[in-house]
């Protein structure tokens, strides 16, 4: 941008972070056709950045949110977790798994 646009470094990176990030103020903006194609290509980066960015974050939580909810392996977890269940535990795997079976 410093040779197509004739612009101060500064000027230049100023420019490319605000359009990368998708901010665009409109404070200095391309006028060359090569500062435009420049600009099109640094807009579709930043959008394709934050969004790869965004989905790794949002995958991450979601998979650690599913690991809490696992189920038992084998069934010698099953039988270890329903005999260290209380009465009322036990009822509500047994309506569970009926409904489970019927389903």
């Amino acid at each position: 941008m410093v040779y197509a646009e004739k612009m101060t470094f500064l000027d230049a990176l100023w420019w490319s972070f605000v359009t990368c990030t998708t901010v665009g103020y409109g404070d200095i903006s391309p006028s060359s056709m090569l500062g435009r194609i420049v600009a099109v290509l640094l807009m579709l980066f930043g959008i394709g950045l934050i969004g790869m960015l965004t989905g790794s974050i949002t995958t991450y939580f979601a998979n650690s949110g599913q690991k809490s909810m696992e189920k038992p392996e084998t069934t010698d977890e099953l039988e270890k977790l329903i005999s260290t269940a209380s009465d009322e535990e036990r009822e509500k795997i047994l309506e569970i798994t009926k409904i489970i079976l019927k389903g």
